[in-house]
């Protein structure tokens, strides 16, 4: 929350209830001026917000890839294009993952780096762990 409300330029305190409420509220507010989607639609289990990831593909480029997207739906055009290429969508970073992809519609914008999922790639890479972190351009331009 502290990325987010960081970079939305919310002023809150951390881990103090009324604050995390009123942020969280902030946030929803803005997500829904940014998207048109209304506050029963971003309630909605079935909202774009991500549901279930794609069946990865039997073969292809992305094959025994597992990859977490920073900025994007699970189920969402790119999360299907990834699949598409052999790759297992997960739902988050852990040790198993292996390519942590930013997406191009990710909202941290110039500020990736302080989103959660980006910090706990880092920490895994500097654990020794093999895990790439690449924009969703530059796979596209890779896999092609």
């Amino acid at each position: 929350m502290n990325a987010l409300t960081s970079f939305l330029g919310i002023r809150h305190k951390h881990h103090d209830a009324l604050s995390d409420a009123r942020a969280a509220g902030m946030v929803i507010a803005r997500a829904i001026d940014h998207t048109g989607i209304d506050l029963a639609g971003w309630l909605t289990p079935s909202s774009p917000r991500g549901g279930s990831a794609p069946r990865p593909a039997a073969s292809g480029p992305l094959g025994g890839e597992r990859v977490a997207i920073l900025g994007a739906p699970r189920d969402g055009a790119f999360a299907h294009w990834l699949a598409a290429a052999g790759a297992r969508i997960v739902a988050s970073v852990g040790t198993t993952t292996t390519m942590l992809v930013i997406s191009n519609e990710q909202p941290f914008g110039r500020h990736v780096d302080l989103s959660p999922a980006f910090r706990r790639a880092e920490e895994l890479r500097c654990n020794g762990a093999r895990i790439e972190i690449i924009s969703e351009d530059l796979l596209r331009s890779r896999v092609g």
